[in-house]
């Protein structure tokens, strides 16, 4: 709740990527009280929270002994990251498209020219890192000039699944992200559109055409 959420959140890409007016469609509808301001913690995502709370607290030295359900995870972290690296735990990095604002990083670390990022997944649903532009996002808060490469982990089913890109590619993916959420974020635009990416979890369905 501290943290709040940025407008057009790396979480929900697929929406604001895909229906570009559905952000405005969702203040309007907010506006006229038709859909709640903020929306309930559902019991996973309450368990989700729960679970890198743990994490950060053995990562961060505050627990000392290991919880099973998430020494996986930390056992994961750990061992991938090489000695004198720059690690960063449930860090606050800024969104390249709205400095402004930002997302939480769950663990990362950074060395010469490589950026590493670690995401903690406790849903059942498989979530992809291959174009998880969720991660991108995160990872362009981190960058520095020296960064060549840039591993990007999902930690899900106790498995670590990876993308990994260079640099180059990563900047040419951020311009599709910068323009789209430009787009998204701009307060006169009306164009809707369904898509099964899109529509899932948006809160607007009951009331969009």
């Amino acid at each position: 709740e501290d943290r709040g959420h940025a407008v057009a959140s790396p979480s929900g890409y697929r929406r604001w990527m895909g229906c570009s007016d559905s952000l405005n469609l969702e203040r309007k509808l907010k506006n006229k009280g038709l859909i709640p301001e903020y929306e309930e913690s559902s019991p996973a995502a309450a368990e989700g929270t729960r679970l890198h709370e743990v994490a950060e607290k053995v990562l961060t030295g505050e627990i000392l002994i290991c919880p099973s359900e998430v020494m996986p995870y930390v056992s994961y972290c750990r061992e991938t990251t090489p000695e004198g690296a720059e690690v960063f735990i449930e860090k606050r990095v800024p969104l390249f498209y709205s400095p402004d604002e930002g997302g939480t990083v769950d663990y990362a670390w950074r060395k010469d020219d490589v950026l590493s990022l670690t995401d903690l997944k406790s849903g059942r649903i498989k979530i992809d890192p291959v174009f998880n532009y969720q991660m991108l996002i995160y990872a362009m808060g981190l960058v520095t000039p020296a960064i060549k490469e840039i591993h990007m982990t999902i930690f899900q089913y106790d498995e670590p699944f990876v993308w990994s890109i260079s640099i180059q590619e990563a900047n040419e993916l951020c311009h599709v992200i910068k323009n789209a959420a430009h787009k998204a974020l701009d307060k006169n635009n009306n164009d809707l559109t369904a898509s099964d990416d899109a529509c899932r979890f948006c809160a607007c369905r009951a009331y969009c055409s």
